[in-house]
């Protein structure tokens, strides 16, 4: 079966390879043009479906090997000591911050990944806090082909105020795994291979191998 990877995100698309490495994998944009999609849902379940619906629907009339399954992914992090933000804002988090309050915003675009860190780290500090509990989801869709499936993975962990290590990407400088980390290092200090071992995605990319497996008995 062929899937094709709804994302632009060349960092998740390297986890995404990594881990479901026995597919045939694509980028949507080896067929089509990168377009942008509005993610208005209210959950990573919602907003993972439209990207995976948008990109299906433009495929369909692009040139693409078939069959094929589109599978779109959203995640974030969601912090407890911020009621649960960022959240599904995790890619926008600081402008989503600047001007939630601003009627005339229509649409919130995306930040740095420097300028969602720094606003979480701030937000942190103006609690007078320097750790809180947090965790990351992650959230597969799979349409195509009479397929419509979702996959969670969540990892649990902390988050602190002061970044460390240079791997990763988003907020992997501040966010400390419970799992298999004895040393307590951010995901940042991990290297790829280990990240990918216990990372949310990894979880959420398993489930849908799974049924990928038992429907296609691969």
């Amino acid at each position: 079966m062929n899937i094709i990877l709804a994302t632009t995100n060349a960092h998740k698309m390297r986890e995404i390879e990594a881990i479901l490495d026995s597919f045939t994998l694509y980028r949507f944009s080896d067929f089509i043009s990168p377009f942008e999609i509005e993610e208005n849902g209210t959950s990573f379940a919602q907003n993972a479906l439209i990207k995976a619906q948008a990109i299906n629907d433009a495929l369909q009339r692009a040139v693409c090997p078939k069959p094929y399954l589109v599978l779109a992914e959203d995640s974030g992090i969601c912090v407890e000591a911020l009621n649960g933000e960022p959240g599904i804002y995790s890619a926008r988090y600081a402008h989503y911050k600047h001007f939630h309050q601003n009627l005339a915003v229509k649409s919130i675009k995306n930040s740095t990944d420097k300028e969602n860190l720094q606003c979480v780290i701030t937000m942190l500090q103006d609690k007078k806090l320097e750790s809180s509990k947090a965790h990351f989801v992650a959230n597969v869709a799979l349409v195509g082909e009479g397929v419509s499936q979702h996959f969670e993975g969540i990892l649990e962990g902390y988050v602190i105020t002061t970044p460390k290590g240079v791997q990763g990407f988003g907020y992997d400088p501040i966010f400390i795994p419970i799992q298999d980390n004895p040393q307590s290092l951010t995901l940042a200090e991990f290297s790829p291979q280990k990240k990918n071992l216990i990372s949310h995605r990894r979880k959420a990319l398993e489930k849908c191998q799974e049924y990928l497996q038992g429907l296609y008995s691969l």
